[in-house]
């Protein structure tokens, strides 16, 4: 009974010895596949693999890769649940799943399926040993398979084995421990019987640690001949024991159901479970221990997935928040804090009163917080200082005043609100307190009790807002202000210094901390432009970049002359001097949440800092700092081609092993975007985060830094590189690491050297053919080039032919108008001449209409070869159109005494076309047939008609056409050889040919030498035309008309010129007087011509040129202008331009009479305002027709106008009809404005109209005369007319004179009179009617 009350007494206290272990954690979110992990083990790579009830996981530090069931992978291993665990550290990875026992290599990236069934494996070295059923197995490495090594004779079940170092091998079964030492002459001793034995370990002193199945565990030391001392009963946590791992320091720890215990080298027991402190296991129940290379224990939990620390290097103590214990803080928020002469610390919390912390117990004790009694309760604390003389602490609240807690007795000696309620810091020198509060800087006596400001004289020191002071070791205050820093000599305070933020260098950010350096120099942290240096001497500021750190909090300088700064990120520990530098992890190496500006920062005398932070307090050991890491190794762990992950079991060829253990990788030319990722076997937080340099040989000699693990690059050229990655050095004692990899990125196909060897020998050969052919075509380039010139000779003579027909075409138009105008002057005379004169003047005159054809065919075939050439179609009925061609062709039959008929098979045939230019067509086929077809012979017209097209066939029985002649008929110029056909001028057919295909038809020739020739035209009897540019469609009637007016019967023409002159008294009724016309045309005989057609008719006024043209416009103001257009000194063009720009001659109408036809020109001349354009040759009758019809309808216009007085809006609209151009226009528009604005103004006359139009009296009287047949005075006359019987219609209730006085009459008689002579009628009649 005795006994069991001493071991229980034992049991608790042990479990009350909690370490100070600071657990990380895998699960979930890290990637594990399932947080149960069943089993754990370290490859040779230094990788983590975890056993899961759902999968397989390796983890290289970085991120995780999950190895799952997968039915689409054959290669794939089956099964969730992962058991048996381990690694030879040679390539090799054994484990079960659901029962399959698997082994997997990371050389090859590969699993194999083995068909043993294990019970349970171990590694011991290199060597690899399995228990299945009552068998021991071991793996050999040369067959890669597993060899039968013992058989227990007692045929029990091995579930648990362990090999030690003197090859003695612990098999644990069902029903005890047995030890065989020798192998090859196996005797099995029985260590413990009648026990389960679950798992075995054996320690570095020899020791075998033993898990029997809820039973506890056993420790067994070999004694002396096979005697063993065992070892059971242990205060640890639950009899329910699995798992037992050794740590560096020599400590066992042991996995159970109910947390992992911890026995250290004295025996003492201390047990880690579930918690809810940060840091703690996430369940208590664990199933797997593994160490690392580095000494790092990881630990699987059942329910919590994977924790790990190391022992060695868990250098950092994190207190959190728990005011019912003492193992915990009262608060989260930690502020600043003192250690006291017996090396305790004293901490301000923000909601939990005061804190003292016991080093040597490490446990806490809570004060100021007077929960349950009358006491005052001091929650929230800003700032302490300690007072070792007196051994009290002086305490700054929030809104509270100020403190003396007697630390002896601990209790409040004394408080006080006359320095402030509000404190931000607070200073001890001697008896002397200085605090910053929110009264301002202020000094209390602690001997005496005063309170009084800090000196009150010095402007400088209040009023700008302090945000914290500094007391240097030379007496010397500095206040950081908002926007200044003041030094003031302490002794002499009228000594002081004021340095400007930006004036003095220091940035333009406020000042959070200050702090003196050993050596003099004060370090100074700002709110976001980091840390600055002063140094007395030169009086200069110094700018030091850490990190890209801008908020820096809390500044402290260690023994060995570091300094500690609490910053926005972590704790930075820097040496000015050196420039080295560590950045401590807030979150993950210091395990806060975050640090602010008011948490707390203290190093102790020892060396020992304290962190303050929202979520806690942690501690280190400085010295800590600089202790070398365990060794570990780099290697590169995956590879992304082209963002595709890319493994040794990847078609192709890029690697040939695992990526960690290749030496190179192999691209082709299209795989030149890679992306690798660094890991490393270290997973220890120490002080610094790993910051990697890289250097791509053959790429650039220049090192690249990357604060993560992963390196990329894109578009690499064809070549061989090499890839150094190394450790950026970062404190002296750091050891550099690097690895290295070869990369060749290998040339396409076409850029190899084979293809630029093919390549050449291409080049050479096509270069021998070359120069083979070079002789060949040099031989023929001088007959080529003799070939090419003749071409273009001959292309320019045949340009200059058509040149030349088309100048002398516009040459021919003038003296042909010359012989026109004579025969019809001659033939207007008929009466006085004989009948046979009459009749061969007749044949002159149609004749020339026929020359006329031949002149405008010219000019048609020059603009087909440009392109210019327009149609103007209408449908009409071929069959009557072809009739009347052969009708006119029937004299000439006649003449020529030849049998000419037409023969159609049907009435009537409709087709689209140019009726005028399909003339020129079938004229020249029959005057071809007729000049070729000897007297008596016979010549055909015909027309037939198929589904969609017509056929009309020219049929002679002349000589016929030489069969090599046939394909060039069509040719321009060609000509058949004069002893065969007449000559002529070589274009007939050529043009023939152009103008059917642009009727988008077809001509064809059949010819037989003395037989005769037949001409076939095609043409689509429906509409062809639709989306052609050069097209215009007409009416039919007039298209008709056009056509056969070259060709009218002699009757016809004898009529129209025996018809009586043109009388121009028809046009001028009743006028008087001639109207005038001036005659500009440079052809003497053409204007005398002119000059004796119209002086019967009108006043003639001639010209020569175009600038005296204008002179005598100037001067005889003409009715009408008649003018040529190609004229020396000024052309009838720019002639015209200039009249109708002129204000007093633009009112005169301009025909331009010319021989240029082309519809430029004649756009060209009706856009300078020309009123009509006629082409040479023209009729006599038709040029006086469109004189006549100018003029009369310009009086007749005139005389309405001036006539018409009814006051209706249709005669106010007639007014701009008046105006021939935008001239005239405006200046009626002018007119008729300003008198309708004046016409209730009697004084209204002739000469303020003027003047409002800004001309002269004279200028208006001509032009208005010229465009109305009215004076000045006669216009204002009549719009107050108008305007009068306007209001007389429209205004019943105004009296006549009201009336009268509206209109601008001063005297109503002489309205009345007025009014009377213009309408006939009183205006009192005028109104009724």
């Amino acid at each position: 009974m005795k006994k069991s009350l001493i071991l229980y007494l034992f049991l608790t206290l042990s479990l009350t010895l909690q370490g100070n272990v600071y657990f990380k954690h895998l699960g979930k979110a890290d990637g594990l596949p399932q947080i149960s992990v069943m089993t754990i083990c370290q490859d040779e790579l230094g990788r983590m693999w975890f056993g899961t009830l759902e999968g397989l996981a390796c983890y290289d530090g970085n991120s995780m890769t999950v190895h799952k069931p997968s039915p689409t992978n054959a290669d794939c291993f089956l099964g969730n649940e992962i058991y048996n665990l381990v690694s030879d550290k040679q390539g090799n990875i054994f484990f079960t799943a659901d029962n399959t026992f698997i082994r997997y290599d990371i050389h090859k990236e590969q699993f194999t399926r083995l068909p043993q069934h294990p019970n349970y494996l171990h590694v011991q070295g290199h060597d690899t040993w399995m228990a299945s059923r009552d068998s021991v197995f071991k793996w050999n490495h040369a067959e890669e398979q597993f060899t039968f090594v013992y058989q227990l004779k007692s045929g029990k079940n091995i579930i648990s084995l362990y090999s030690d170092n003197n090859e003695c091998l612990w098999l644990g079964t069902s029903s005890g421990l047995y030890r065989i030492d020798n192998l090859e002459n196996p005797a099995p001793v029985c260590v413990l019987a009648h026990v389960p034995i679950q798992s075995l370990y054996r320690d570095t002193k020899g020791r075998i640690w033993a898990a029997a199945f809820r039973q506890g565990m056993y420790k067994i030391e070999n004694g002396i001949s096979r005697k063993f001392a065992i070892e059971k009963d242990f205060a640890i946590s639950d009899n329910d024991v699995r798992c037992f791992v050794e740590d560096n320091e020599g400590s066992i720890w042991v996995g159970t159901f109910n947390g992992l215990n911890k026995i250290d080298t004295l025996g003492n027991v201390s047990c880690y479970q579930k918690d809810s402190t940060p840091g703690s296991l996430r369940h208590s129940s664990v199933f797997a221990l593994c160490k690392d290379s580095q000494g790092t224990i990881w630990v699987g939990t059942y329910y919590g997935g994977v924790h790990y620390f190391n022992p060695q290097t868990s250098i950092f103590r994190h207190y959190s928040e728990d005011a019912g214990r003492t193992d915990c803080l009262s608060s989260f928020f930690i502020g600043d804090m003192v250690e006291d002469k017996s090396g305790d610390i004293w901490i301000c919390t923000e909601g939990g009163g005061l804190n003292y912390l016991n080093r040597k117990t490490r446990r806490f004790a809570h004060y100021l917080i007077e929960e349950g009694t009358s006491a005052t309760s001091f929650y929230n604390l800003k700032c302490i200082e300690y007072d070792k003389k007196r051994h009290c602490l002086y305490i700054g609240t929030y809104k509270q005043g100020l403190l003396c807690f007697d630390i002896a007795t601990r209790k409040i000696k004394s408080h006080t609100t006359e320095a402030g309620t509000t404190f931000s810091q607070i200073s001890l020198r001697g008896d002397s307190l200085y605090c910053l509060s929110d009264k301002g800087i202020l000094v209390r006596n602690v001997q005496t009790g005063k309170t009084e400001h800090l000196y009150p004289s010095i402007p400088e020191v209040h009023g700008r807002g302090n945000f914290t002071f500094l007391i240097d070791s030379k007496d010397n205050i500095w206040f950081a202000q908002d926007d200044q820093l003041v030094k003031v000599n302490m002794k002499k305070p009228e000594e002081k210094s004021v340095y400007r933020y930006n004036d003095a260098s220091q940035g333009r950010f406020g000042i959070s901390e200050m702090a003196e350096y050993p050596d003099g120099n004060i370090c100074i942290g700002t709110f976001g432009a980091g840390i600055y240096v002063f140094n007395p001497q030169e009086g200069n500021f110094t700018h030091c970049s850490a990190f890209n750190i801008g908020q820096y909090y809390k500044i402290s300088v260690t023994r060995r002359g570091y300094l500690a700064i609490a910053n926005e990120r972590g704790l930075l520990i820097y040496h000015p001097q050196t420039q080295e530098m560590k950045m401590i992890d807030a979150e993950h190496q210091l395990h806060l949440s975050s640090i602010n500006k008011d948490c707390g920062l203290l190093v102790c005398r020892d060396g020992e800092t304290f962190v303050g932070g929202t979520s806690g307090m942690t501690s280190f050991m400085s010295a800590s700092l600089f202790n070398q890491s365990p060794q570990y190794n780099l290697y590169f762990s995956s590879l992304l081609v082209n963002d595709k992950s890319v493994s040794c079991q990847t078609t192709g060829h890029i690697l040939s092993t695992a990526l960690p253990f290749a030496e190179k990788i192999d691209l082709k030319y299209n795989e030149n975007n890679i992306s690798l990722t660094i890991a490393s076997n270290s997973y220890i937080d120490n002080a610094n985060r790993k910051i990697y340099e890289y250097r791509l040989d053959g790429f650039s000699q220049e090192w690249s830094t990357i604060y993560n693990n992963t390196i990329v690059y894109t578009n690499l050229n064809p070549g061989k590189y090499k890839l150094l990655v190394r450790e950026k050095r970062q404190t002296s004692q750091d050891e550099i690491h690097s690895i290295a990899l070869s990369i060749t990125v290998h040339s396409p196909w076409w850029a190899t050297w084979w293809a630029y060897t093919i390549y050449i020998s291409i080049i050479t050969t096509i270069g021998y053919f070359l120069l083979r052919s070079w002789r060949t075509r040099m031989q023929l380039r001088a007959s080529l080039a003799q070939e090419k010139l003749a071409k273009e000779k001959n292309e320019e003579l045949t340009q200059a032919k058509l040149q030349f027909f088309a100048n002398i075409s516009h040459e021919f138009r003038t003296p042909l108008t010359l012989i026109i105008s004579q025969i019809e002057s001659l033939m207007q005379s008929s009466g006085s001449n004989s009948p046979f004169l009459r009749t061969r003047l007749q044949k002159i005159y149609k004749n020339t209409f026929q020359f006329r054809e031949l002149i405008s065919e010219l000019l048609d075939f020059r603009k087909m070869e440009y392109g210019k050439l327009n149609l103007h179609v209408c449908q009409q009925d071929m069959v009557l159109y072809l009739k009347q061609i052969h009708s006119d062709f029937m004299d000439q039959a006649q003449l020529q005494n030849i049998y000419f008929v037409f023969h159609s098979g049907v009435e009537s045939a409709m087709c689209w076309c140019d009726g005028r230019q399909l003339r020129k067509v079938f004229s020249n086929l029959l005057s071809n047939a007729f000049k070729h077809t000897p007297e008596k012979g016979k010549i055909e017209l015909q027309i037939h008609e198929t589904a969609t097209t017509l056929e009309i066939k020219v049929m002679d029985t002349g000589s016929g056409i030489p069969s090599e002649a046939l394909p060039h008929i069509f040719d321009r110029f060609y000509q058949v050889d004069a002893t065969v056909a007449s000559p002529g001028s070589g274009i007939g057919l050529a043009l023939s040919k152009g103008l059917v295909e642009l009727h988008h038809g077809e001509i064809k020739v059949q010819s037989a030498m003395q037989y005769g020739t037949i001409f076939t035209v095609i043409l689509p009897k429906d509409n062809p035309f639709q989306n052609d540019s050069y097209v215009t469609f007409v009416d039919s009637d007039a298209s008709c008309l056009e056509s056969t007016i070259p060709f009218a019967k002699d009757a016809d023409v004898e009529n129209n010129m025996a018809e009586t002159p043109y009388d121009a008294s028809d046009a001028q009724g009743d006028l008087t007087s001639k109207d005038s016309i001036l005659v500009v045309e440079d052809n003497e005989d053409l204007l005398q011509i002119l000059t004796s057609l119209l002086s019967p008719l009108y006043r003639v006024v001639i010209a020569m040129n175009g600038k005296e043209g204008l002179q005598k416009t100037i001067e005889e103001h003409p009715d009408l202008i008649l003018s040529d257009i190609m004229m020396p000194e000024m052309s009838g063009i720019e002639m015209c331009s200039k009249i109708k720009g002129n204000f007093d001659l633009c009112h005169i109408s301009v025909i331009l009479l010319t021989a240029l036809t082309s519809e430029n020109n004649k756009m060209e001349g009706l856009q300078c305002g020309a009123d009509d354009y006629i082409e040479k040759p023209f009729n006599n009758k038709m040029l006086l027709g469109h004189i006549a019809n100018i003029i009369r309808n310009r009086k007749l216009l005139k005389q309405k106008f001036s006539k018409d007085l009814s006051a209706t809006a249709e005669t106010e609209a007639e007014i701009p009809a008046l105006a021939l151009n935008p001239i005239d226009a405006k200046f009626l528009s002018n007119l008729k404005d300003i008198v309708n604005e004046h016409l209730l103004e009697p004084e209204f006359d002739v000469n303020v109209l003027a003047q409002k139009l800004t001309i002269s009296r004279s200028a208006l009287y001509s032009k208005l005369r010229a465009l109305s047949c009215m004076t000045p005075n006669e216009f204002i006359l009549n719009a107050r007319l108008k305007r009068a019987a306007e209001l007389l219609k429209n205004n019943p209730e105004l009296q006549i004179t009201e009336i009268a006085y509206q209109t601008g009459f001063n005297s109503l008689r002489y309205f009345r009179h007025c009014f009377k002579a213009s309408f006939n009628q009183t205006p009192q009649e005028y109104r009724v009617s």
